[in-house]
């Protein structure tokens, strides 16, 4: 073991919350003590250079030659008191072992953990508290990359409009639009969203399912009707969090109990962000399908049709590159359920319908509704009062 130099580590999320656990570790040899177990994915070692301007350091901390997680490394914005935080996984047997690690290493573990993120997180810039509760509830690794982006980001993106509304209104107002046309977009890189698998019975929608979610949560079977509840499960495309629903077939149906299953998965549905309209595109387009897929289409719900079972011989959908087999532009894509054809080009047009590819995190972007919404009231007033939309903008930075 190693001592360091007054070195101190604290928990800055509260205990049991949120997929992400933020680890400070504090004092003249924190950086020195963090890079004895970090190794970087790519680039050098880690140095306080490398650390400069908000930038982030992505890869390992390791014990000996046993991995404990994947983390990134960004430099604290605490003046006076060199920092480092260590973003990690947020299961309790990871972080006790970072935890035992960095103990061992010479860093003094400060408790009690909730007590710590209230005080640490309680003062500073509003912005920095935002982050601090939106990484709380940080659900991937590119959420937690954009939040930390933006401690440098989003501040230095409000002081150039606020230049612009003494000298350049009109510029002010588009830099203004741009973050908030950009919000829905972080909205979803941080909640993610829900997506109902639908179609007729038979169609694959299970198999797809379990495609997605890597495992097998639903029951898979040759009769119509086998799916009698929705299933739902939650996965990762890209670092969008997405709740996946595998809803029951629809049709006219005797069975009481799959009608029952047949609506709930039309209440799902209605709760959704956007749908997967899964076909059989082996078999040709029944009245049944074609029915359905009216059915789907005339809502206003995002749809992207999905034509399964590319790996039968006789597959022969409907017009993938044209638009759908009702005469409906909506976009398609051919895949195999069962051995894993198409699910790449599936992944890109559904996160291409979510709108996530505005979701750049390398921008300043505003993250909660509660800046949506000053941005919004700044647009309104800059015109007819700058300084009031000026003075609304600087309490953003305070």
């Amino acid at each position: 073991m190693t001592a360091a130099l007054d070195t101190r580590v604290l928990v800055l999320t509260p205990s049991g919350a949120g997929a992400i656990a933020v680890l400070r570790v504090r004092g003249v040899g924190g950086l020195e003590l963090v890079s004895k177990v970090f190794r970087p994915t790519e680039g050098g070692e880690l140095t306080a250079r490398c650390l400069e301007n908000g930038r982030i350091r992505y890869g390992r901390i390791v014990d000996g030659d046993e991995t404990l997680d994947d983390v990134l490394v960004a430099a604290a914005d605490t003046p006076g008191d060199p920092a480092v935080d260590v973003f990690a996984h947020g299961g309790p047997r990871v972080l006790q072992r970072l935890l035992r690690l960095f103990e061992f290493h010479g860093a003094a573990v400060v408790a009690p953990q909730d007590v710590i993120a209230a005080d640490v997180w309680s003062g500073g810039r509003a912005i920095d508290r935002e982050i601090h509760m939106a990484l709380v509830g940080a659900k991937s690794e590119r959420a937690v990359r954009f939040l930390l982006r933006q401690r440098t980001r989003l501040p230095a993106e409000l002081h150039r409009i606020v230049d612009l509304l003494h000298n350049n209104l009109p510029a002010a107002r588009v830099r203004i639009e741009r973050l908030i046309d950009g919000y829905s977009s972080a909205r979803l890189l941080l909640e993610g969203a829900v997506v109902a698998l639908v179609g007729p019975p038979n169609s694959g929608k299970s198999t797809l399912f379990n495609r997605l979610v890597g495992r097998d949560a639903a029951i898979v079977s040759p009769v119509p009707g086998t799916t009698r509840d929705w299933v739902s499960a939650d996965v990762e495309l890209h670092g969008i969090p997405i709740r996946l629903i595998d809803t029951a077939g629809r049709r006219i149906s005797v069975d009481d109990l799959e009608m029952t299953a047949i609506e709930a998965g039309v209440s799902a549905v209605a709760r959704s962000s956007a749908l997967l309209l899964v076909l059989d595109g082996s078999v040709p387009f029944s009245t049944e399908a074609k029915d359905i897929t009216r059915q789907v289409l005339s809502g206003e719900m995002p749809t992207l049709l999905v034509w399964n079972k590319s790996d039968h011989p006789g597959f022969a959908p409907g017009d993938v590159k044209e638009g759908s087999p009702v005469g409906c532009d909506v976009q398609n894509v051919a895949v195999s359920a069962m051995d894993g054809a198409g699910m790449a080009d599936l992944a890109r047009e559904l996160l291409g319908l979510l709108g996530v590819e505005r979701a750049e995190g390398n921008s300043a972007s505003l993250f909660t509704s509660g800046q949506a919404a000053t941005a919004r009231s700044v647009l309104e007033v800059m015109e007819s009062d700058a300084a009031n939309a000026e003075a609304i903008l600087r309490r953003m930075l305070a």
